[in-house]
């Protein structure tokens, strides 16, 4: 921006300038066909012009980068900054130029006037730097916020899933599937759909651990709650139940195909070799919710109804 000072039409009336711009706090500028008329000092000051004839002759878009911060021309952006002014759209905003280089962002005003009997615009300008660096304050603040807030839901959720989560086999805990087997006993008795609960209780559970020491026996709780889930459908749920039982929740599974899983997972759990040759002897329990039953009921029955002869006990070993 040039800063020698252009010759130029005379300025308005000195009555206008007393009137008008001398007493006005906020920046003015009037413009006619042929560019900037008149500057009050408080426009003056917010350019960092000390003489008006700076500014005399030159149009907005002088006063300003040749770019907008969006890449638009900044001459288009002003022109149709004033023009919806003008038509009442109210005012806008745009990035202007001090004289130094400097930029600005300010909220401008246009309106239609008569000085000294010419048509003219007026134009009002509002420093909103500090409005816009607060917005700006603002936003990126939301932005941490909600980066935290993500983070936070995000270790809310793996916190849910380690208190859902056996430390030692992996599997659900005792809680989990009670609640999964309500959300499964509210589906059947809507839906009129079977569904069964599988339970396998080690009964040499003290012996398997003294012979084998609890370092062995939590290892074997490992190999057992991977055997039992590779065993059962991907769409069971598999859970430590207690120290001693595992449990399979089975949608869409009536007793008799519970019964079926029953012996697959006896035969699974016979075959398979354990290491530090523990033998476990184990109980194969389950039951078919019943609608008239709370989910509670059923996991009861379900971990106490041996699926074999109540006198049997099968051996896996």
């Amino acid at each position: 921006m040039s800063s020698t000072p252009r010759e130029s039409a005379e300025p308005a009336a000195d009555s206008w300038a007393d009137k008008m711009f001398e007493l006005m706090t906020e920046p003015a500028l009037l413009f006619d066909a042929q560019g900037c008329r008149d500057a009050n000092p408080a426009a003056l000051r917010l350019f960092g012009f000390d003489d008006r004839r700076f500014l005399q002759q030159c149009i907005l878009s002088d006063l300003a980068p040749p770019l907008q911060p969006d890449g638009e021309d900044s001459e288009a952006h002003i022109e149709r900054l004033l023009a919806n002014a003008q038509n009442g759209g109210g005012n806008g905003k745009c990035l202007l130029r001090q004289a130094d280089g400097s930029t600005f962002w300010a909220e401008v005003s246009a309106m239609e006037v008569e000085v000294d009997g010419e048509p003219m615009i007026h134009v009002g300008i509002r420093d909103t730097s500090t409005e816009h660096e607060l917005e700006a304050s603002i936003e990126s603040l939301r932005e941490e916020l909600l980066i935290a807030h993500q983070r936070l839901q995000h270790a809310a959720r793996k916190l849910e899933f380690v208190a859902a989560t056996d430390p030692i086999s992996g599997l659900w805990t005792a809680k989990q599937l009670r609640k999964l087997a309500q959300v499964e006993a509210e589906r059947g008795r809507r839906y009129a759909q079977p569904v069964s609960i599988v339970a396998g209780k080690i009964e040499n559970m003290d012996e398997l651990r003294a012979a084998s020491g609890e370092a062995a026996f939590d290892s074997f709780w490992i190999d057992l709650a991977a055997l039992v889930t590779l065993t059962v459908r991907t769409t069971d749920t598999v859970a430590r139940y207690a120290p001693e039982t595992f449990a399979v929740l089975a949608p869409t599974t009536n007793l008799d195909a519970a019964r079926i899983v029953a012996e697959k997972l006896r035969r699974a759990i016979a075959a398979h070799e354990f290491a530090h040759d523990v033998q476990p002897l184990i109980s194969l329990t389950g039951a078919e919710f019943a609608v008239d039953e709370e989910a509670v009921e059923w996991l009861a029955r379900a971990t106490t109804e041996l699926l074999a002869p109540a006198s049997t006990v099968e051996s896996c070993a």
